[in-house]
């Protein structure tokens, strides 16, 4: 039978991975699901030889997105391990171990890194459980060397589509999930006006973080909605758009919403000017009716939980900053917050709120639930850890800066994905002041990744332009 996809030589290189992840996958679930793991390793050997080194990579993105999530320990542990295999072996067969040969990124993102390793690695030292704070330098290096294999296999433009198609795609696997909970679990509308603390995770136990893949991929799917005036175009995506939206307002992460809402102005602002002056009219209007009518503001205040949320948070900062007052130089360390949180408790340790901090904490033990990027730097890892914190956006900022600098719409849809790209990271750097996951949660994959990989493919763009003032 002729292969039309991959030659008869990379079908060799192929089968050597095949062979290591059917072994990788019966050698891990011996004790976990071995049938799982079996299946798993044949659906990964039927699309390698099916469609290509590509379309793997894109899969591998695609479950590590939807399904590593926390409602099955076993089956994340074995996507996870596989993926990370895969991915490994890819690149190594792309590369070899010849270190010249691998993709630069940019002196200002270096610099970063070694900022923030060597902030970890003091305030780590410095702590009084340092094991803890270990564990997760080693979780976030590995995460780290995730999202560089990810932007080490950006070649074209095709590339960067089919990972843009990645990430869509698990947006929707993702908004399944909410919707298929949502109806099966007997929700209605009027749940939600009853109960102000009912929200939908669908396949990931931790709300926000499904919240936040939204946050990072509908700027970018907004932006290609204005690429094309085609009828059928704009309708398929449209339907997307709409899609992800519904999921996520049942997810009710105000934190995202208010991050979209802020990437949709500024790509309104960027492609269409006089949309964006009509938008913000109508939500200056609305906002202004709401003020003033008292039951309206009431209903409103309701549904999003205004007063319960800021409160929550507000708890959570106190604490934050109560532990940066008596550790200001080099924070209590990465991987302690759990063991000095009950020391600075704002509220009585019986109440309710304090058992659902409690049972929050326990969800996620060994990380800082801060809910605020920046004071989660800041209290673990001191002033280093709060510079580092300004440092990532001022470096996306630099880089998304003289990017956009070298592109104009007569570049084609590379310019509308890097635009989204941008307005996505203004979004979730806001996003951040109250939420702490999403940008870097010491190497949340499901959380953290899809920054990571916008900015891999915001780089490439970059490199690429600056080489050829044309991009490929």
């Amino acid at each position: 039978m002729k292969l039309n996809v991959i030659t008869y030589k990379e079908l060799i290189s192929f089968k050597q991975y095949i062979l290591f992840a059917i072994l990788l996958s019966a050698i891990t679930l011996l004790t976990i699901d071995f049938i799982l793991g079996l299946l798993l390793s044949l659906l990964l050997v039927f699309f390698i030889i099916s469609y290509g080194r590509k379309l793997v990579i894109t899969l591998i993105l695609i479950s590590l997105l939807s399904f590593a999530s926390d409602i099955n320990v076993s089956i994340r542990l074995v996507i996870q391990i596989s993926s990370f295999t895969g991915l490994l072996y890819l690149f190594l067969d792309k590369y070899g171990l010849n270190s010249s040969s691998y993709p630069k990124i940019p002196n200002l993102l270096k610099g970063f890194l070694i900022l923030f390793y060597f902030s970890m690695m003091i305030s780590i030292t410095l702590s009084n459980h340092p094991f803890d704070g270990l564990f997760l330098l080693l979780r976030v290096s590995v995460f780290f060397l995730i999202a560089y294999i990810f932007y080490s296999f950006l070649n074209s433009y095709d590339d960067i589509e089919l990972i843009i198609k990645g990430l869509v795609f698990a947006c929707i696997v993702l908004s399944f999930g909410i919707y298929y909970q949502f109806i099966t679990e007997g929700f209605n509308l009027f749940d939600f006006a009853k109960n102000t603390q009912i929200r939908i995770a669908g396949f990931n136990t931790n709300i926000n973080a499904s919240a936040g893949v939204f946050a990072a991929i509908l700027p970018v799917i907004l932006c290609l909605f204005f690429y094309k005036k085609d009828r059928i175009y704009k309708a398929v995506l449209g339907l997307i758009i709409l899609f992800i939206v519904g999921a996520l307002l049942l997810t009710n992460s105000r934190a995202a919403v208010v991050s979209i809402i802020i990437s949709f102005f500024i790509v309104l602002f960027q492609l269409r000017r006089k949309l964006f002056f009509r938008s913000l009219s109508i939500i200056l209007s609305l906002v202004l009716v709401v003020f003033f009518i008292d039951p309206l503001a009431e209903l409103f205040s309701l549904l999003l939980r205004l007063e319960a949320g800021i409160s929550f948070r507000e708890m959570y900062w106190k604490l934050s900053t109560s532990i940066i007052n008596d550790n200001l130089i080099f924070g209590i360390g990465p991987g302690n917050y759990r063991y000095v949180m009950f020391d600075y408790y704002p509220i009585m340790i019986d109440s309710g709120v304090s058992w659902f901090m409690i049972e929050l904490q326990e969800m996620l033990p060994i990380n800082n639930n801060s809910h605020n990027f920046y004071l989660m730097f800041f209290s673990d890892m001191g002033i280093l850890g709060f510079i580092t914190s300004l440092m990532l956006p001022f470096v996306f900022f630099i880089i998304s800066f003289k990017t956009i600098r070298l592109l104009s719409v007569s570049n084609g849809k590379i310019y509308y994905i890097i635009l989204g790209i941008i307005a996505a990271g203004i979004g979730l750097f806001f996003r951040g002041l109250f939420e702490a996951i999403g940008l870097i949660f010491y190497g949340y994959i499901t959380a953290d990744l899809p920054f990571w990989i916008l900015f891999g493919i915001l780089i490439f763009t970059y490199f690429n332009l600056k080489r050829s003032r044309h991009f490929s």
